[in-house]
């Protein structure tokens, strides 16, 4: 700005010399005007037509002065006005005049073009960061869409969990009624197993007596007259044996009724337990074994059962073959000579039928026994499997209350990223 205000001052000073000479001169003329009306001299004639000449010339020279001032400042000024004016309205491709020239004016063009590229560069940068600026939205947009996405197809999934752990804790209870009753109809079948191993010991016994008492009788048909009045006794004794073996007989047809019933419903129970342990899944897996083992003892009961009801059948046989010998031995004691030696075969077959008897009697304690076992053995097991129902009911119940928690969390979780 230094240049420029002396050269103006240069233009100022060059203008007010001008101006100067032509008030001096319009001064002379006016002098010389009023001598030449005073002497009419052709000197004051001759100074007074100088004297217009030189002011004609001054005024001349302030005039051409005006207009070159004018124009080298004018010009220049209205151009880079018109670039700045441009440059206003951001257009960034136009030409700055006056760059080159070492002046006032090439100074502000200059100066004009390095506000140009800052505005180029500052153009740029907005652009880059509105293209960030998308960028960044586009991703905001995706995350915010995955993280919808990702929040329905979880909360599908915690709540689809949520009624899968329901219905387990429904299950593992329906599974605990059923293995408090399958540990009631165990504790009921192993009663009956202790009563029936009771009541064929009871038969055991029953029949060694009859076999001696048959061979006490035998020993004494061949006694004397008198020991066959002996033996008439004794036979009547072996008639009542026989009659309570027969009673004894028919009780044990009536307990054996009642295993077969057990071993059926136990059978039942076994097939609905496997069904259940089979609804249960993975869980229900050791239990389903259980199920099948007490299922294959109820067979096993049911068939052990029926070998019992054939031994008592054929000792009610036999029993009934006994009483009609002991009825003829009455019948013919007073022709004891005569009939003494089919009484003897007779008793001998009795003999073999009454060890028949105790062998069958042998054979249904080690069944009962058996079975005694096998009963405990059951009844264990469902001891065991009523405690195992009461912990998958207790651990189904703590899943659920986990996955309740749990979704909680991931629906609060999701709640925090959306706000």
């Amino acid at each position: 700005m230094t240049k420029i205000k002396v050269r103006d001052l240069l233009y100022m000073a060059m203008g007010c010399l001008v101006l100067t000479g032509t008030i001096a001169n319009l001064l002379l003329m006016f002098t010389v005007w009023e001598q030449y009306q005073i002497d009419h001299a052709q000197d004051a004639f001759f100074k007074l037509a100088g004297s217009i000449g030189l002011a004609v010339i001054s005024s001349c020279v302030v005039v051409a002065a005006v207009i070159i001032v004018t124009k080298n400042l004018t010009q220049p000024i209205k151009r880079l006005t018109s670039a700045m004016v441009e440059l206003s309205n951001h257009d960034l491709d136009i030409h700055i005049p006056y760059q080159t020239h070492q002046n006032e004016f090439g100074d502000m063009a200059r100066t004009l073009d390095m506000f140009r590229g800052k505005l180029i560069e500052n153009k740029a940068l907005n652009d880059q960061q509105l293209q960030d600026d998308q960028i960044k939205l586009a991703k905001a947009e995706a995350m915010e869409t995955a993280i919808t996405d990702f929040d329905q197809r979880v909360s599908t999934f915690m709540h689809d969990m949520q009624g899968s752990m329901t219905d387990l804790s429904d299950t593992s209870g329906g599974l605990g009624n059923v293995a408090k009753s399958g540990l009631d109809y165990a504790q009921t079948l192993q009663s009956a197993a202790q009563d029936m191993a009771s009541n064929t010991e009871l038969v055991s016994q029953s029949a060694q007596d009859m076999l001696q008492s048959i061979a006490t009788v035998s020993e004494r048909i061949r006694q004397s007259e008198t020991i066959s009045k002996q033996a008439t006794g004794k036979v009547r004794d072996a008639s009542a044996s026989i009659t309570q073996l027969q009673g004894a007989a028919d009780e044990i047809t009536g307990v054996i009724t009642l295993i077969n019933k057990i071993a059926h419903e136990t059978n039942m129970l076994a097939l609905n337990a496997t069904i259940e342990a089979a609804r249960a899944g993975e869980a229900g897996k050791s239990f389903s074994v259980v199920a099948g083992e007490v299922k294959k003892l109820a067979n096993q009961t049911a068939d052990a059962t029926e070998d019992i009801s054939a031994q008592v059948e054929s000792v009610k046989s036999s029993v009934a073959s006994t009483v009609a010998v002991i009825e003829d031995i009455e019948a013919v004691i007073t022709n004891m000579e005569d009939v003494l030696h089919a009484v003897s075969d007779a008793m001998a077959q009795q003999n073999e039928a009454s060890q028949n008897i105790a062998s069958n009697a042998r054979h249904a304690v080690s069944v009962s026994n058996n079975l005694k076992g096998t009963s405990e053995h059951i009844y264990s097991s469902a001891q065991r499997t009523d405690t195992a129902s009461e912990d998958l009911g207790q651990v189904s119940h703590n899943l659920l209350e986990k996955t309740r928690s749990l979704k909680d969390e991931v629906q609060a979780f999701f709640d925090s990223i959306k706000h």
